[in-house]
């Protein structure tokens, strides 16, 4: 995420390792020790700067972390189900300047929104990289369990050091110390296991003791179900969250709802013990709008697009501006991958790349490369007329100036 011209001088107890500047972020030492001791100094415009904390190898390549593994349940239609560790994300939860990790656990009978049935609850713990669980957040009968249901948003919102958690919420749900959210005994789900009824909220959690700081809310609310693509629950409940720093000073936290047809993105910022809105983006507000309606893929990036300052969200094949508007759509519609990056070296800015997965929609651009201040379409392939499920884009090889991109619809298809 550095500049690209930022290089690096790795130090071993003291004494420079690197005889020039290196861009590389790896590098091998036959001379060093498992009691060595090394540093690393970034050096930008040609100046080196302060040396990061010192660090020592580890005896093997990752750091084991004990879990402490949740009881299994049994639902209401009789499916038994235990738990498997799901989603993970560091944050420094106590301001120590050392990582904690947040765990999501998954019951294993946990659905995707297409999929009829009941869920175990997800939970989420906290560990300290020594295994001390800090807490454990039920989400409740009311949060269905899934890849699609919850998105943690673990950040340091209001900068006073420590990381707070920010998750969808509903009755039920318990924060980390023991506190029901909503009505403890509400139950919401259908016959089929879908919610879809009832409140549904968003909760920010003290990151050190897993207690609910504050609950509003969630915005975009569920509303009429079929206004989303459906009426059994599908499209209604695809959640998407990210960090994005709106003002180009401070961190936002920004949930959505929906990006096969309706689009619906909120911005809140926590300050000062707060949770206010900042804005929200409804693909169905105005004509203005309408055009990011089905543009979404299953996850968004957040990159400041038109060099302002502000990061802009990337939502799929549509961008929303920092302020909340609409900025483009390519109008090629929804599709599983997409990059954004400063890929072409001989082009200002950045470009975004994606596939898609309508060939009624795309046409003949199932990959294609856009501008990302404009959407400017810059390049394209076909996609065989069939849904490009997969893509990347990085530079892999040095023989070719910039990164190169390829995309599978079962074979390969690339361009440089």
């Amino acid at each position: 995420t550095e500049p690209a011209g930022v290089r690096f001088n790795l130090y071993r107890d003291g004494r420079r390792l690197t005889p020039q500047p290196q861009a590389l972020t790896r590098f091998s030492d036959p001379g060093g020790r498992a009691d060595s001791r090394y540093t690393v100094r970034a050096v930008v415009a040609g100046r080196e700067q302060p040396a990061g904390a010192a660090v020592s190898p580890w005896a093997q390549p990752y750091l084991r972390v004990p879990l402490q593994k949740p009881a299994g349940g049994v639902t209401p239609d009789g499916v038994a189900y235990t738990y498997q560790a799901n989603d993970g994300t560091p944050a420094d939860l106590d301001g120590d300047g050392q990582y904690e990790l947040i765990v999501k656990w998954q019951p294993t009978n946990a659905k995707d929104n297409s999929q009829r049935g009941h869920t175990g609850p997800t939970l989420i713990d906290a560990y300290r990289l020594d295994g001390t669980r800090l807490w454990r957040i039920d989400l409740g009968p009311n949060i269905r369990a899934g890849a699609h249901y919850t998105q943690m948003l673990a950040y340091d919102f209001d900068g006073d050091g420590r990381a707070e958690l920010m998750l969808k919420t509903a009755d039920g749900s318990v924060d980390g110390q023991g506190r029901v959210i909503g009505e403890a005994t509400a139950d919401h789900r259908n016959a089929s296991g879908y919610v879809l009824a009832g409140p549904e909220f968003l909760t920010v959690f003290n990151g050190l003791t897993g207690a609910a700081m504050a609950t509003v809310d969630y915005t975009p609310a569920r509303g009429d179900v079929q206004a989303w693509g459906d009426g059994y629950g599908n499209r209604v409940d695809r959640f998407l969250a990210g960090v994005a720093y709106l003002d180009g000073q401070r961190p936002s936290a920004v949930f959505a709802r929906g990006y096969y047809t309706r689009a619906v993105l909120a911005a809140w910022d926590w300050r000062d013990g707060k949770l206010s809105q900042r804005w929200v983006f409804d693909s169905d507000a105005d004509e203005a709008s309408k055009p990011a309606a089905g543009q979404g893929a299953h996850w968004f990036s957040v990159a400041d697009v038109d060099g302002d300052g502000r990061d802009d969200i990337i939502y799929g094949a549509a961008t929303i501006a920092s302020t909340g508007k609409l900025l483009y759509s390519t109008g090629l519609c929804h599709g599983d991958a997409l990059h954004v990056s400063s890929f072409d070296p001989a082009r200002e800015g950045q470009q975004i790349f994606m596939v898609h997965e309508s060939p009624r929609c795309y046409g003949e651009h199932g990959l294609e490369m856009h501008d990302a201040a404009t959407g400017k379409l810059l390049w394209s392939m076909s996609g065989k007329n069939t849904d490009v499920g997969r893509g990347v884009c990085f530079d892999i090889d040095p023989a070719y100036p910039g990164a190169e991109c390829w995309g599978s619809v079962g074979g390969l298809m690339s361009a440089g």
